[in-house]
């Protein structure tokens, strides 16, 4: 059963600022606003774990860190806020597929498209904090990184930001819990930085990364890829109409007309035959 956004006294002024409200519905993001503090919350604690990364690392590592030239200061620190992200975002994703597959009820074609779930929003307010984080340190470094590094973070921007929609907010974790192999790959830049790179620790990280990139990228990415993409094609065509949906999931894209705003736009034009 989809849900409906959360209320507290913050979101509370947000979704009445007109500025806001107005953006979003012009963007036909509906249930962003209630989402924005925790949006500028995930953005801002990034963004603080980058300026600590460097006294912290002073800390922990009080020879090796001050020797790194300042090229690999920054990428090191880098490295640390992405490493935390795939910390919180791979175990979180895998728990949400987890229940999705085999705790919470089923859910038909129109709810996994068009649905709003709580904990999946939540997790993408994580996300798309960390990638509008990462977008900015992109553009700061982006003769070192290129183009390709700042297009990377504006995919991901893009694609969290669709969520909100509401469009396969459900289906978000399928792709995040990519962020699994990041948590080895991170590991082995650190230990080469180190001078690890070839130790008895790095040959079973390696190995680590390999066994979960083959299953969680090459595998279930297959799998998620094909699906996503075959339920995306399946609303294409189906009728947005009672009689075509039933009574369950006409009730879900009904909900996206709340507030003059057409859920399917993302895929197609509506009619208003309901």
């Amino acid at each position: 059963m989809t849900q409906q956004p959360p209320t507290t006294n913050l979101t509370s002024i947000l979704s009445s600022s007109s500025t806001i409200t107005s953006l979003s519905l012009s963007l036909n993001l509906r249930t962003l606003p209630p989402h924005l503090p925790s949006i500028l919350l995930s953005t801002l604690s990034f963004t603080l774990l980058h300026l600590l990364s460097t006294p912290l690392s002073h800390f922990l590592l009080p020879k090796t860190y001050p020797s790194f030239p300042p090229s690999s200061k920054t990428d090191w620190n880098l490295r640390v806020v992405s490493l935390i992200q795939s910390l919180i975002l791979g175990p979180l994703s895998l728990y949400i597929l987890t229940c999705q597959f085999f705790i919470w009820p089923p859910r038909g074609l129109i709810e996994r498209v068009y649905g709003y779930y709580e904990l999946e929003t939540q997790m993408t307010d994580i996300a798309l904090g960390y990638f509008l984080w990462h977008f900015a340190m992109m553009l700061k470094e982006y003769k070192k990184h290129g183009m390709q590094m700042v297009l990377h973070a504006m995919v991901g921007v893009g694609c969290m930001g669709g969520v909100y929609v509401p469009f396969t907010a459900s289906m978000t974790a399928w792709f995040l819990v990519y962020e699994v192999t990041n948590v080895p790959h991170n590991v082995y830049r650190f230990l080469v930085r180190l001078g690890r790179g070839d130790s008895m620790l790095s040959v079973g990280n390696a190995v680590v990364w390999i066994l979960l990139f083959f299953v969680f990228r090459i595998v279930w990415g297959t799998y998620a890829t094909v699906a996503y993409m075959w339920s995306t094609w399946m609303v294409w065509r189906t009728p947005l109409t009672r009689e075509g949906l039933g009574e369950v999931e006409f009730a879900v894209v009904e909900r996206g007309y709340a507030g003059g705003v057409k859920l399917c736009v993302v895929l197609f034009d509506c009619e208003d035959d309901g």
